[in-house]
Formats: structure tokens, sequence, C-alpha cells
């Protein structure tokens, strides 16, 4: 059975650098596995055309089930994973829960107020301007957290320990 911590937030939250941060003092060897891994998977343009908010002809949702597939197939192998997600409907919370139902998972939700968001946005440059705004009614509507981190007001650092404190011993 393996280990996998679930982070959910909005675009902008920190959910990559946390992930990665965790991982340098996680107990063991987790694996980082994003959404990300499945959509950067799709060709250039039409990734340019999803960071700026254009039509992509992709079915997100159909993205989602492969990255869940994904997930349950490295869980299933053993790996401990950290991974990351803006979850903002039911059907992907059902296609998560169903990848993870036999292992040991923690949600934590990262949180983090909309004038935070926006100003990291600006600052990345590579983001359709207000989508994690658009993102923060919904994203945290569907689960409930182990372990929640406002993100504005706790380090990286400081949230990776907080996640491998939370692990089972």
């Amino acid at each position: 059975m393996a280990i996998v911590v679930v982070l959910n937030g909005t675009s902008s939250s920190g959910k990559t650098s946390i992930a990665r941060a965790f991982q340098e003092l996680a107990p063991g060897v987790f694996l980082n596995f994003s959404i990300d891994s499945i959509l950067y998977a799709l060709p250039p343009s039409i990734v340019e055309r999803a960071e700026s908010g254009k039509p992509t002809g992709i079915c997100f949702l159909d993205m989602v089930a492969a990255f869940a597939a994904c997930v349950r197939e490295l869980a299933a192998l053993g790996h401990d994973l950290i991974i990351d997600h803006a979850i903002s409907t039911e059907e992907e919370v059902q296609l998560i829960r169903a990848a993870l139902e036999s292992h040991t998972t923690i949600f934590v939700g990262l949180e983090c107020p909309v004038d935070v968001l926006n100003e990291r946005e600006r600052a990345r440059g590579n983001r359709k301007p207000g989508m994690a705004a658009a993102q923060a009614t919904r994203v945290h509507r569907w689960l409930e957290y182990d372990l929640t981190i406002d993100t504005s007001r706790v380090s990286i650092e400081d949230a990776a320990r907080m996640i491998a404190g939370a692990l089972p011993r």
C-alpha cells in the first residue's frame, strides 16, 4: 500500500513548489506527479492555448481521467506519491478517490487570498489573468481535508514540514 499526499489548491497557490520542497524532506522517496505531467504531454500549441484560456478541443475531464489512471498505477506499484491538482468538479474528486481507494491518502487543502493569487499570477506571467480567482470559488468545494495550509502565511518549507508531520508513522 502506498502513501499518497493530494495537494489541492488553485493555480498559483504553491502546489508545485510545496510538492518539490516536501520531496526533499520526506521520510522516503515520494514521486511528484501532477495533472501538469499529463497536460504538458500535449502538443505545445495546445498547452499555450490552454494557458491563455483559449479553446483547445481537448476534454479536460478526459485528461483528469488519464491522470487518475496513472496515479492509480503508480500507487499500485508501491510508489509513494505527492500529487497536485486544482480539483474543481465532483467528477474529478470521484476519479481521484477511486484511484486511491486502497491506499493511505492525505488530503491537503492549499488556501490563499485572491489578491495574493492575483499577484502571484501576474509575477508568473504564464497564466490567463483571473484564472486563480475563478478557481478559488470552487476548488475547495468537493473535499474535506486532513490538513489545510494558508500559503500566504506559511513558507514553502514550513508547508512541506507540516505535510511531513501529517504522514502516518
